[in-house]
């Protein structure tokens, strides 16, 4: 009989140690998902500035691609440098299945970049506000005008007067 006794008083220790123990992983997991939604979201606005980025790019190739198709005889523009590596990216907008002249396929190419673009805002734009930043300064680096730089020794001159030094103390 003593031995059933301390056979239940241990192993009603042991289930309330593992008990205890699969709780605090339980705890350790959450911790560890909300982590990983926080990566995750970090990884997916980094995906979506560089898409972002990408497609600003196209933009500007297609708009001088249409430029140079503009200048070009009939007979050049099928050999238009501006437009050779959008043909080879998006070929499906200038095979021949398509019977697309240049100027078609890099206008529709076109249509197609700002629907997809506008899609990637929005998607960038529903991501958890912690993690966004703003989805028209992807691409700028540094455009903030600072007053002072790192070191506090070297202040940089933004017009203003140097105050006095009697002045400092509100002029007793």
């Amino acid at each position: 009989m003593t031995f059933f006794v301390c056979f239940n008083l241990l192993l009603g220790f042991i289930i309330s140690d593992y008990i205890f123990y699969v709780s605090g992983k339980k705890r350790e997991r959450s911790d560890e998902s909300e982590e990983s939604e926080n990566s995750s979201n970090k990884d997916q606005k980094e995906k979506l500035e560089k898409e972002l980025a990408g497609y600003g790019q196209d933009f500007k190739d297609i708009e001088k691609a249409l430029q140079l198709d503009k200048k070009l005889p009939d007979s050049q523009k099928e050999f238009n440098a501006e437009a050779r590596h959008l043909k080879k990216d998006y070929p499906t907008f200038f095979d021949e299945d398509s019977e697309n002249t240049t100027k078609e396929g890099l206008e529709q190419l076109k249509e197609y970049l700002e629907g997809e673009a506008n899609l990637a805002k929005s998607k960038y734009n529903n991501l958890p506000i912690s993690s966004l930043r703003d989805p028209a300064s992807v691409g700028r680096e540094g455009h903030e005008n600072k007053r002072f730089k790192q070191d506090s020794s070297e202040v940089v001159n933004d017009g203003s007067e140097p105050t006095p030094l009697g002045d400092l103390d509100g002029g007793e």
